[in-house]
This record gives structure tokens, C-alpha cells and sequence, in this order.
């Protein structure tokens, strides 16, 4: 299985970093009080770091919000993953638990202010690709059975040889087929960094997500980091 990441994408964003860990052999069906402080302790954390001012003007998502304006996404009305996080934490207290591997990457995306996705690889067909979208592609959101095409020019995740969407709006909002459920086995997360968000937070976010996996999940890892010089990644599961 590969995920690329199209270079049109890089020839936009050339200092785009993506961290991927693939797992296989995972448990998601448990849950565990460790995991509930876990990402307690980060939201405590952010409202300590950052409580009282508003979350569109944290670094991190300053530069989600200038690449989405870049392909001509108005990000105050779509916002990006880690900033609708940042903004649940910041006004409302906590995220909504929902299984492991959710709640472990909500946990390092709000301790690193970094958006990160699970996708469960048995529910995935075929290779995965980052690409700007034709608008061909078909999209059903999580928790919906809507068809939606994505606007051309968006920065969209497919599978199914380009033909479905993944996500919209880069990481906006993930469809509903991929998501990683308490019966996943299989999954891969990604860790994303863009406009200058230093490589080494994706390369220790990704890291650290992977070790907390395997802590409390399970499972066998591989890691990589996509970059400009290294835009694919091709492992087995």
C-alpha cells in the first residue's frame, strides 16, 4: 500500500512535513482511565498555555489558516482540524471521548497543536493520495450518508484511484468510510505541519503518538515523514 502526496501540493507548500504512523495488530475496543487524564492533562495544559485569547492566533493556527487561504478557503468559516480542537478546548473545557486511537490523537493534537487524522486501512481502497481536487471526487462526511464533491482546487486525501474523498478542505473534515472505530486493526495517522511549523514538533508528535499506541493499544509500527525530497511512503499491513 503507498500514500503519496501529489507534487503539486509541495510545488504550493514545500516546507509541508507529514508524519505517518501505520499499525497493525491493534486493540481499539478497551478503553482506559490513563488515556482519559492523558488527554485531559493536555487540554489543562492548552487553557493554562493559552486561555483568554483566541486560538486563531496561536502559531500553529495562523499557519493552517494562511494555507487554506492559499486555495481559496475562507478559514475563519472553515477551519482546520486543530483549530476547531484548540477552540472546543479553549471555550467549552474538553473534546468528546470516542475510542483509543481517537482520543490518544486528539491528545497529541492538542498538546502539539497539530491537526492529526486516523484512518482505518480495512476500510481504505487502494493507495491513499494528497492532491488538489477536480471536484470529481465524491465525499460523504463523517456521520452522514451525503454525497458531496469537493470545490476544484481544494487539498483533499482519496483512495479508490482518486475517485473518493477521504477529507475535504485538507483536514477540514474526514468522510465517514475511513474513520477508525472500535473494531479497527489497522490503522494510519497522520501528523501534518505546514508554513514553517518546524519538522522536528511532526517528527515528535508522530513519535510520541505511535509509542502511546502501542502502550495502551497495541501493535506493530512503521513510521515516516514525507517531505519535499521524500513524497511517498509504501508499507505493508
Amino acid at each position: 500500500m503507498k500514500y503519496t502526496i501529489d507534487s503539486d501540493v509541495y510545488s504550493v507548500y514545500p516546507d509541508l512535513y507529514t508524519g505517518i504512523a501505520v499499525l497493525s495488530g491493534v486493540s481499539n475496543s478497551a478503553s482506559s482511565p490513563e488515556v482519559t487524564a492523558l488527554l485531559a492533562e493536555a487540554e489543562a495544559h492548552l487553557r493554562a498555555e493559552w486561555g483568554g485569547r483566541p486560538a486563531s492566533e496561536h502559531p500553529h493556527v495562523a499557519a493552517w489558516r494562511a494555507a487554506y487561504s492559499t486555495f481559496g478557503v475562507k478559514p475563519s468559516k472553515y477551519r482546520s482540524a486543530v483549530e476547531a480542537l484548540a477552540r472546543r478546548v479553549l471555550k467549552r473545557g474538553e473534546l468528546p471521548r470516542i475510542n483509543q486511537l481517537v482520543d490518544l490523537g486528539n491528545c497529541l493534537s492538542v498538546k502539539y497543536v497539530l491537526p492529526i487524522a486516523a484512518y482505518d486501512l480495512d476500510r481504505v481502497t487502494g493507495d491513499i493520495v494528497i492532491k488538489f481536487a477536480t471536484g470529481d471526487e465524491e465525499f460523504v462526511p463523517l456521520g452522514t450518508t451525503e454525497v458531496e464533491h469537493p470545490e476544484p482546487g481544494e487539498v483533499v486525501y482519496t483512495d479508490s484511484d482518486g475517485k473518493e474523498a477521504l477529507s475535504r478542505r485538507w483536514n477540514w473534515r474526514q468522510a465517514d468510510k475511513a474513520k477508525a472505530v472500535k473494531e479497527t486493526e489497522r490503522v494510519l495517522l497522520t501528523v501534518e505541519g505546514v508554513n514553517q511549523i518546524p519538522r522536528e514538533m511532526v517528527e515528535r508528535a508522530t513519535k510520541e503518538l505511535i509509542e502511546l499506541i502501542q502502550q495502551f493499544c497495541g501493535g506493530e509500527a512503521q513510521y515516516f515523514l514525507l517531505h519535499k525530497e521524500e513524497q511517498e511512503a509504501e508499507f505493508e499491513v
